[in-house]
């Protein structure tokens, strides 16, 4: 078991109040300026307070979450790490397991055989379009950072390994 790292999610929710403001303030000082057209600046405006309003919202929910972070176990993986987990992830439907970096955070990537088995078990619009633009861009719906574990990345891909190697089949 992988708990849920309350000081790195308290990060979060901080960092997404200031993209809050910031996305107010562009929005209202779009008229005030020439050098960008307005309304870009207004819509830059709105999808930084919606999107950073959501991942505050989640994260805000995470902080008050008792459950771990991610489950290790003979059934699988059980993911529970951010808004978009999926829950448990059976070794069954896991076809690999691989690393990426982008834009400095490292991602476990879950290659699945049946992809379209979890975009079809999407709880929400929202979470149904991150889980498709995860699998538009690595070729599965499931990614796993670990920005709100307490673990550290090398560790959790040890770990993970050496899970696998005796799941796998």
């Amino acid at each position: 078991m992988i708990p849920l790292s309350k000081v790195k999610i308290f990060l979060i929710v901080f960092g997404s109040l200031l993209f809050v403001v910031g996305g107010i303030f562009i929005f209202m000082l779009a008229n005030g300026q020439s050098r960008y057209h307005p309304l870009l600046l207004q819509i830059v405006g709105i999808i930084g307070i919606v999107f950073f309003s959501w991942t505050g919202f989640m994260s805000i929910k995470k902080l008050f979450d008792s459950q771990p972070g991610l489950v290790i176990d003979h059934k699988g993986i059980t993911d529970n790490s951010s808004g978009v987990s999926m829950g448990l992830i059976p070794w069954e439907d896991i076809a690999s397991v691989e690393t990426t970096k982008m834009i400095g955070t490292k991602f476990l990537i879950i290659q699945l055989h049946d992809p379209q088995k979890y975009l079809d078990q999407a709880k929400s619009p929202i979470q149904k379009r991150l889980l498709k633009a995860n699998h538009k861009k690595y070729g599965t719906p499931i990614s796993i950072s670990v920005n709100t574990l307490k673990v550290k990345f090398r560790t959790l891909v040890d770990l993970l390994s050496a899970f696998w190697q005796i799941y796998k089949s």
